[in-house]
């Protein structure tokens, strides 16, 4: 047993040693160029170097390194890490709140000088927007108003087939948002109607002042001239969800 031992020290004190400082704590430590495989094992999958030209004196101290860059967020001002591996262009902002940052106002491709003034289609409500063109002020609105397009659409298309079905003649403006949205006629008489269209629960608060709420919208009506002729007439129609046939307000 003895001399198997010392036959040990001797290949041990036969082998080249070098000196190095680990990368981590930097402490001092000694690496040999040919180390037992219990070692080629521990060190194998800590560094992507060969396993004699290890870095650091433990496995610990391989977990516990971070090589990580240290780098300056330019919308922030703060420091933080990123990986040295990490793809070129990526790891210039800390968060993705700064990249947001970073690509608003003149910094933005479309920037096209400032802020414009906009009224909202839908609320009424004032606000500002970079784009010229700006309609609403929210998601909120603009979904809103494509929702009363598609009912009023809906309450034109009953309107029309109720006409049809007593033998007119119904023409629809499509979209042109204008005072009347269908004309229908047949040999006796001609109908200017704008078609409206309430939810019950409104409809049964304000029922017996259906005037008084599409005032304006009566007030446009009136301001149009219509030859003084009998067979000519401009109506109001309002529909509701559960009624079939519409409400009829004759406009002179």
């Amino acid at each position: 047993m003895k001399q198997m031992l010392k036959g040990i020290a001797k290949q041990h004190s036969l082998q080249e040693k070098k000196e190095k400082v680990c990368l981590n704590c930097g402490m001092l430590f000694f690496v040999t160029t040919k180390d037992t495989e219990t070692d080629k094992v521990i060190y194998a999958n800590i560094t992507s170097k060969r396993w004699q030209e290890r870095l650091f004196c433990s496995v610990e101290c391989a977990r516990k390194y971070d090589n990580r860059l240290v780098k300056v967020c330019p919308i922030c001002k703060k420091e933080f890490k990123r990986s040295r591996n990490g793809n070129k262009g990526r790891g210039i902002y800390c968060s993705v709140k700064c990249v947001g940052l970073s690509r608003s106002g003149r910094n933005n491709p479309r920037w096209s000088g400032g802020q414009y003034d906009h009224v909202c289609k839908n609320c009424g409500n004032g606000f500002k927007s970079d784009r010229k063109n700006a309609i609403y002020c929210s998601y909120r609105c603009r979904g809103s108003s494509v929702k009363t397009v598609t009912r009023g659409y809906r309450a034109e298309n009953r309107a029309r087939n109720y006409l049809r079905k007593k033998g007119y003649y119904v023409i629809r403006s499509a979209g042109s948002m204008g005072i009347f949205d269908l004309v229908a006629f047949n040999d006796i008489e001609i109908r200017f109607i704008q078609v409206k269209k309430m939810k019950d629960i409104y409809y049964n608060r304000i029922e017996h002042r259906l005037s008084d709420f599409f005032a304006d919208d009566l007030k446009q009506i009136k301001l149009i001239t219509t030859p003084n002729i009998s067979c000519i007439s401009k109506e109001f129609w309002v529909y509701t969800d559960k009624k079939r046939e519409p409400i009829i307000m004759v406009i002179k």
